[in-house]
């Protein structure tokens, strides 16, 4: 189960029982009325997802070291589940891909799973994977930022990091017979190049102006 408690410099700090281990995380907030209520209701949704056996740490603390202890325990609590987890079939899949793909767009895609879709989706059955959390996903990548505030990756570029895992998920749903859950799914709309040709004038130009 989890709690809060206030640590000796006013911080609240959030107490989490589980699978036998202690994890104790900061909240970065000081011990105030508006922060100890937000607290409060932060812990009364954690116990609530322990009592239903669906909490995951990553959800709340998604850059703690501890994220890799809590999924093993997890793992190691349920060796049984008969559905596998996203990062192992993931896995499966790629293996079973890489041979009909070219060397360069294998790359590709496997830098596509391991740098975007293991870590977002890895610890979560396969089964329990719905449309709401890959349009979470989705606006995380729209919103990442160059250091001049452009955006990182164009709708394109998103677009390319979700096809695998809209490819998994087709897969995993026909192989272990659930529905598949990306059915209304709409991929984002992408930019027409800004292209300039020359005009018949400047390529006659041009052609003037070169060697032959």
């Amino acid at each position: 189960m989890a709690n809060i408690r206030v640590r000796p410099n006013g911080i609240i700090q959030y107490d989490i029982h589980i699978y036998g281990k202690r994890f104790r995380e900061t909240s970065c907030m000081p011990a105030t009325p508006k922060n100890l209520k937000i607290a409060k209701a932060t812990i009364k949704q954690i116990n609530a997802e322990i009592d239903l056996n669906t909490f995951q740490y990553r959800d709340y603390f998604p850059n703690s070291k501890k994220v890799e202890l809590f999924e093993q325990l997890q793992r190691d609590k349920y060796p049984d589940r008969f559905y596998p987890y996203f990062d192992d079939f993931a896995k499966k899949w790629l293996a079973q891909q890489a041979p009909k793909w070219k060397n360069s767009y294998r790359k590709t895609v496997e830098r596509n799973v391991h740098h975007y879709l293991i870590p977002f989706f890895g610890n979560t059955l396969i089964n329990e994977i719905y449309l709401n959390q890959l349009d979470q996903f989705r606006q995380q990548l729209t919103e990442m930022e160059k250091d001049d505030g452009s955006r990182t990756l164009s709708n394109a570029r998103v677009n390319n990091i979700l096809w695998p895992l809209i490819s998994i998920m087709i897969v995993a749903a026909e192989e272990f017979k659930f529905d598949y859950p990306f059915s209304r799914y709409r991929a984002l709309r992408e930019q027409k190049a800004d292209s300039s040709p020359m005009t018949l004038q400047e390529v006659k130009r041009f052609l003037d102006y070169v060697e032959p």
